[in-house]
């Protein structure tokens, strides 16, 4: 049967009530403070992996992805499936991250893995070696960083890869009172959006109560030898893992194409959504922190050409062009799809997603990852207006890049790396 979907409490955010309303003036000091990196600001990234599945084949609405509403179809403001998922695509930043083929066929709990090692910027090379790669510390200017997941696996595979401190969901939020989600393995939203803020030390940075402390970080009399030492306890990046089930005794995992696989994804969706609703209304959580939702299909097919490779050949092939649906009028129609409807050749060159190491490499096309990130000031902000695969690639900022370079752009972000592209 399938699975409990969570039950939606009444919201009054801005997300959900005025979505266009505009900015509180009060909002621009602190988003001037985050684009000066004063306080640096902290990163808190939600990988949804599998959260994202095809309707079940024969259903009605086969285009609709784990209940995003494509293009094409119309939804009241009150009847969004996500609205804070929403909100988070219209102040932030969308795109899309290919991920390569895998090196060799394995179980789907290997292929999860492979999906990991890539979002932790782990090149071809480094995934096929046996040997531990270097720590994102040691990458990246001493980040502290955290990974957590309800997948024991990808717990041992974030030790492997440098995570400082890796841990299960339970773990976060042990000895904290709060109802159980629907999903068995996850803990409530709000149970898990206040540890995390904590685990940033958010309410810390926003309460501006801290004592001066003089160029280079420390209170006024110590004295450190060597290298500058970090805040004991403080994260600089928190890495949330929201896998599938994988029938490892927490939850039992769903059959591959089933209804109950698919109520399962929209599910954890819901779940991801939820927790960013209480990120929002949590100090400095909308404000002042790098936000990443990364959302994947856990390697199902999705509908649609998302990802489109370059090619020497001029071509006028109209269908395989990516654009925005033509509405009467021809409003909303690319440029480029204008030209192509008007018999003009194209080239197309090289993508970035399809080369690595100054190698073509093979990605997989039609399993792309969604990516959103939001930081005021510090983030553009692009021409999506909701969470979608058609939008994040017809209008979204990011365009589509590998994932092994989803994290290096972060640690930019966050002043511990050099800046990589244009």
């Amino acid at each position: 049967m399938p699975r409990k979907r969570f039950r939606r409490e009444p919201c009054d955010c801005r997300d959900c009530v005025d979505p266009l309303r505009s900015d509180d003036p009060s909002e621009v000091d602190v988003r001037h403070a985050a684009a000066l990196q004063d306080p640096p600001p902290k990163c808190l990234i939600i990988f949804g992996d599998g959260a994202l599945l095809p309707a079940p084949p024969g259903s009605h609405d086969s285009f609709i992805v784990s209940g995003l509403a494509d293009e094409t179809e119309s939804m009241a403001e009150g009847e969004r499936a996500y609205p804070h998922l929403d909100g988070l695509a219209r102040d932030g930043c969308s795109g899309l991250l290919a991920l390569q083929q895998p090196l060799t066929a394995g179980s789907n709990q290997t292929m999860q893995l492979d999906r990991l090692a890539q979002l932790f910027g782990l090149d071809a090379a480094a995934r096929k070696s046996c040997s531990s790669p270097p720590s994102l510390a040691n990458r990246y200017k001493e980040m502290t960083t955290t990974f957590v997941s309800n997948s024991k696996h990808a717990v041992e595979e974030a030790k492997r890869v440098g995570f400082q401190t890796a841990q299960s969901l339970a773990q976060l939020v042990a000895g904290r009172r709060g109802a159980q989600d629907a999903l068995s393995d996850l803990p409530h939203p709000q149970t898990g959006a206040v540890a995390a803020a904590e685990l940033l030390n958010l309410h810390s940075q926003a309460g501006g109560n801290e004592e001066p402390r003089p160029a280079g970080g420390r209170s006024g009399g110590e004295e450190v030898d060597g290298e500058e030492e970090e805040e004991e306890g403080v994260v600089d990046l928190l890495f949330l893992h929201v896998g599938p089930p994988q029938g490892d005794g927490i939850m039992q995992a769903p059959e591959p194409g089933s209804s109950e696989e698919y109520s399962d994804a929209a599910a954890r969706l819901e779940w991801v959504d939820e927790v960013v609703r209480h990120l929002n209304s949590t100090p400095r959580g909308r404000d002042g922190l790098l936000l990443s939702v990364v959302l994947g299909s856990g390697g199902a097919a999705l509908p649609g050409a998302l990802l489109r490779p370059g090619s020497a050949q001029a071509h006028s092939d109209a269908q395989s062009r990516y654009s925005l649906p033509t509405t009467a009028g021809g409003a909303g129609e690319e440029p480029e799809a204008a030209a192509v409807a008007a018999g003009v050749d194209h080239l197309r060159p090289r993508q970035s997603f399809e080369v690595a190491a100054d190698a073509t490499v093979a990605v997989q096309s039609s399993a792309p990852l969604l990516v959103v990130q939001r930081l005021p000031a510090a983030v553009r902000v692009d021409a999506c207006q909701r969470l979608s695969l058609q939008q994040a690639g017809s209008r979204g900022g990011s365009g589509a890049k590998l994932a092994e370079r989803f994290m290096p752009e972060l640690a930019y972000k966050l002043g511990r790396a050099p800046k990589y592209g244009a």
